[in-house]
């Protein structure tokens, strides 16, 4: 069997370690990351490998000038234009009449491949995926498998919403004659968005190999670092170079002087070492390295001839070859000093921060973003959006780097911006708009207002974007929309994370700076719209408007007044009182006669309306499945959105979503109500009475471990397990079991005929969770 290695990435994430080296030639403990794939193909039996070529091509030719590598004969092909994966070893290959291994170059793994080998033969397969578990899975395509191991679907970089497995797509696959043949010849294609959903839609054989061993994509600076580390700790089954004892690696001979080695630890060719330095555990000091007196590197990496300077202190960080630290300079976890960067003397680079190769920090200087552009966050999103305490999570600066980032996804696009009337709202705020406009956008600012209005705005003016800030006490949320007032796609949110991280922004220039559009007057155009949803007026109708916003409480009441509505409650005949969130997105009732209709039986009402006149309705994917059954009922359907899809699987939900503000505006759903109760001469009470009974009760459970392996654990009893989370079945209903944004816990979402029930439901399902015994399925 022939391989493809693929080591054409230029490898962006990995930067500034990748900007004069390819991903593929990135030294783990003294030797490139492709010689050790090289060492795993000869070991498995492996003798011929075409290496695919892009990004710095002769640094790869040039380490094996001969064309040979453990045994391995190579051949070097050279892309003019990227064509994809999949393309890629297409055309790699001179000929496609046996089985081929494709295989990542900048990979670091031990898998047994005559084991994958044999499953493919045995299966009979056209093509078999390698996969492996991870604890988070949110960076890679996961592969959804039924036990035998045959593919039933991929869900590509999901959020922990849509981790639905812990099963990974490692990017090394076994190809047989009949897969190859699919692959067009001379264009870009695809393995994960072409190739592979084009033979699952055929039927083809595909499946998945569950392997045991070791694997690491090194797809940015903290895998790269970590993968070394588990090479020093023996967790992969690899040959470092030079000899071992007691945990310390010496490629050479042993430095001379004293010192301290704490192991594990590695020690290239040729390595000086100052008096009372202290090395380790968990470092790695590639050939030519100095390191000075009193000195301490911990959890480090020194790539070929970085020189430390005498007392100064590493914990976490990477500096690459030949870069340089002066005198009791410091970097701390996750900084990175480019190739033959200076760090002055007495300087910090602070954690996460990034100097690219040949900059300086000058003495005494604290760096604290990155010497190029920006600084870095991961992982910014949770449930609420971007949330956290004022003044240490959410600070007007990362809010100018949070808004320059959503610029540069928008390729300098619109984004609308607005604030719930606080003076902490108002500040971020501004620093937001201060960001985008710096990135090149165009800003609309929409002043203070409550949610609902400014997403209606944000809507009717076409933004590309939406950002709406608020705060209480010592919290801030920042809360981001799509162009259709509807959560963020996973795409977006990686985007802004990656800008964020990569501090890869362009800056305008001066004479391109534009001015924030003050469009505070919106309101007048909401009220309009309001009062065009009950257009033949609500004359002889009594509501009071309660809402702890007083502005979506006046805006509504002028609303009602001018629709002839009078205010009045329960004491007047035919009186009713309709309740607001403070965000104005979700409304209630207290019907004629004291009874409470909840936020989500009226938007069941709201819903019944729009069935009744012949439409199908989007709701977000959580919404309660008994609104599925009532839909049925009028011959209707209910089309669900996802709160943060990986892909455009819900396109046609959030295309309908987008024409239906109803179902996230209360005030809108609540003068349609009151329209259609007028129209119809009908009484709330009895049109609630004949909504289908049901309650739904919401717990959340926390978890250190991986929610995809726990949601695996359900799967087998799952109704459905390709949205967001798993929904199950119980004798007395339902329950969707989902994972929180962040991956720390599990929301459990029950659904039955009443409350009581439904709190039972949630109340089984955490002692289950906590590690009790499986309970029956009540």
């Amino acid at each position: 069997m022939e391989a493809v290695i693929m080591a054409g990435g230029e490898g962006t994430r990995l930067r500034p370690l990748t900007c004069d080296c390819p991903k593929p030639m990135a030294r783990l403990c003294g030797r490139p990351a492709l010689a050790y794939i090289l060492e795993l193909l000869a070991q498995n039996g492996i003798t011929r490998a075409a290496v695919t070529l892009r990004y710095l091509p002769e640094t790869i030719r040039a380490a094996w000038p001969d064309g040979r590598c453990a045994g391995v004969a190579l051949r070097f092909v050279e892309e003019d234009e990227p064509l994809g994966t999949a393309g890629s070893v297409r055309n790699a290959l001179e000929n496609a009449d046996g089985d081929v291994l494709v295989i990542s170059g900048d990979a670091l793994c031990d898998f047994d491949l005559r084991a994958a080998a044999r499953f493919h033969r045995e299966k009979g397969a056209a093509a078999t995926l390698l996969l492996s578990r991870v604890a988070d899975p949110r960076e890679y395509g996961l592969v959804v498998t039924a036990p035998e191991g045959r593919v039933r679907g991929f869900v590509e970089k999901p959020g922990w919403s849509q981790s639905v497995t812990d099963a990974v797509n490692t990017g090394i696959y076994i190809l047989s004659p009949q897969a190859l043949a699919r692959i067009p010849q001379g264009g870009p294609y695809d393995f994960g968005k072409d190739l592979f959903p084009a033979m699952l839609r055929a039927d083809m054989p595909l499946y998945g190999f569950d392997t045991s061993g070791y694997w690491c994509d090194i797809g940015d600076i903290g895998a790269y670092v970590q993968s070394q580390f588990d090479l020093l700790d023996g967790k992969v089954d690899a040959r470092l170079p030079g000899q071992a004892e007691n945990g310390v690696y010496v490629k050479g001979s042993l430095p001379a002087g004293r010192y301290t080695l704490h192991a594990p630890v590695y020690l290239g060719e040729n390595v000086t070492i100052g008096e009372d330095a202290v090395i380790g555990p968990f470092a790695v000091v590639d050939d030519g390295c100095a390191v000075g007196a009193r000195a301490k590197v911990r959890q480090s990496v020194l790539l070929p001839d970085a020189y430390v300077g005498a007392r100064c202190e590493l914990r976490g960080a990477l500096v690459c070859a030949g870069a340089s630290l002066g005198a009791r300079a410091a970097m701390f976890e996750g900084a990175v000093a480019g190739a033959k960067a200076v760090i002055g003397r007495d300087a910090v680079v602070a954690p996460g921060v990034r100097i690219w190769p040949g900059k300086r920090v000058e003495d005494g200087a604290r760096a604290a973003r990155n010497i190029k552009s920006g600084a870095a966050r991961r992982g910014v999103f949770d449930d609420d959006g971007v949330s956290g305490e004022v003044g240490v999570d959410l600070t007007p600066e990362f809010c100018a780097k949070l808004g320059a980032a959503a610029g540069e996804a928008t390729a300098r696009g619109l984004i609308a911006v607005g604030d719930d009337g606080s003076n902490v709202g108002r500040a971020l705020k501004q620093a937001l708009s201060a960001g985008a406009l710096s990135a090149g956008a165009r800003v609309l600012d929409f002043g203070s207002a409550f949610e609902a209005q400014f997403l209606f705005s944000a809507v009717f003016c076409a933004a590309d974007l939406g950002i709406f800030t608020r705060a209480a006490g010592a919290r801030a949320v920042l809360r981001l929309f799509d162009g259709a007032g509807l959560p963020l796609c996973r795409k977006w949110e990686r985007s802004i994370e990656a800008h964020l991280s990569t501090g890869e922004i362009a800056r305008c220039l001066p004479g391109e700076y534009g001015a924030p559009e003050q469009l505070a007057g919106m309101g007048a155009f909401y009220a309009r719209a309001l009062a065009g949803l009950a257009p033949r007026g609500l004359a002889g109708m009594y509501a009071i408007v309660r809402c702890a916003n007083r502005q979506a409480r006046q805006r509504l009441a002028g609303v009602l007044e001018e629709l002839s509505c009078a205010p009045g409650g329960p004491s007047r005949s035919g009186g009713l009182r309709l309740h607001l969130t403070a965000s104005g997105r979700a409304a209630s009732f207290f019907d004629e006669e004291e009874r409470y209709l909840s936020p989500l039986h009226t938007l069941a009402l709201g819903c019944r309306i729009a069935f009744e006149a012949g439409e199908d309705v989007a709701l977000p994917y959580e919404a309660p499945r008994v609104l599925d059954t009532l839909a049925g009922q009028y011959g209707r359907r209910v089309l669900r959105y996802l709160s943060c899809p990986a892909d455009d699987a819900d396109r046609e939900a959030r295309a309908l979503a987008a024409r239906q503000q109803w179902v996230r505006d209360g005030l809108q759903n609540g003068v349609r109500i009151l329209s259609w109760l007028k129209t119809g001469g009908l009484r709330l009470h009895d049109a609630a009475a004949a909504l289908p009974g049901f309650a739904v009760a919401v717990r959340s459970v926390p978890l250190t471990g991986n929610p995809g392996e726990v949601l695996r654990a359900f799967a087998g009893d799952a109704l459905l397990g390709e949205g967001e989370g798993v929904l199950l079945s119980r004798r007395r209903g339902q329950v969707l079991l989902s994972p929180l944004k962040r991956g720390k816990g599990l929301r459990i979402l029950a659904e039955a005929a009443d409350m009581e029930t439904a709190d039972e439901l949630c109340i089984d399902l955490q002692k289950e969770l906590r590690g009790g015994d499986p309970l029956d399925k009540r």
